[in-house]
């Protein structure tokens, strides 16, 4: 098929805080037909249907975090400023790794890692290098349930999660002002998940 027929590639983001539902949503979006990781981590006790999220993209994207001197559980704003171009350039090269080991040639594929709130442009530009069309959907639940959740799981205070669940949040939502994207509440999800 020609170039310039072919639909592009797209790339749903699902972002949203550890322990707010984005594992359900994942499940959901692909029950509607977007790719599934094919090396998705194992469901454990905390999550007993799975996580529906890569096990290379996770690595990925802690190796970012980690060059970067910052993890999932930072509070402070991430700053890849200070990353030498060529760092940046490699962890975005594993990424991509990451992404064709995870879903292949898949043309709609659910993206899924929690860790990705905190680099949302560093995966759309990653991603965009490789003809692939980002769109998001932010799952947003209360973040004292989600607080309530990460404490008891990681055990960290209610009031350390609510930072983590608002540092998360506000930076995917700045991120993706420029994206095609939905916000998807949990509570209605889970009420009538059809509608939603």
């Amino acid at each position: 098929m020609p170039a310039e027929t072919r639909q592009p590639r797209i790339a749903i983001l699902i972002l949203g805080m550890h322990r707010s539902g984005t594992s359900a949503l994942t499940r959901l979006i692909g029950h509607l037909g977007a790719a599934l990781p094919a090396d998705a981590i194992e469901a454990h006790a905390d999550n007993a249907r799975g996580y529906w999220e890569s096990a290379a993209v996770v690595k990925a994207g802690d190796q970012l975090l980690r060059v970067a001197r910052s993890s999932w559980f930072d509070v402070r704003p991430l700053d890849l400023s200070r990353l030498e171009p060529s760092a940046l350039r490699s962890r975005k090269d594993r990424l991509w790794e990451a992404v064709v080991a995870a879903f292949g040639d898949a043309a709609l594929m659910a993206v899924k890692d929690p860790r990705q709130c905190r680099f949302v442009p560093t995966v759309v530009e990653t991603l965009a290098e490789h003809g692939v069309a980002s769109r998001a959907v932010l799952m947003l639940r209360d973040p004292a349930a989600v607080a309530r959740s990460v404490a008891r799981r990681d055990g960290t205070t209610p009031a350390f999660a609510q930072l983590l669940w608002l540092r998360h949040m506000i930076e995917a939502e700045r991120a993706t002002r420029g994206l095609m994207r939905v916000v998807v509440d949990y509570d209605a999800m889970l009420a009538d998940w059809r509608t939603t």
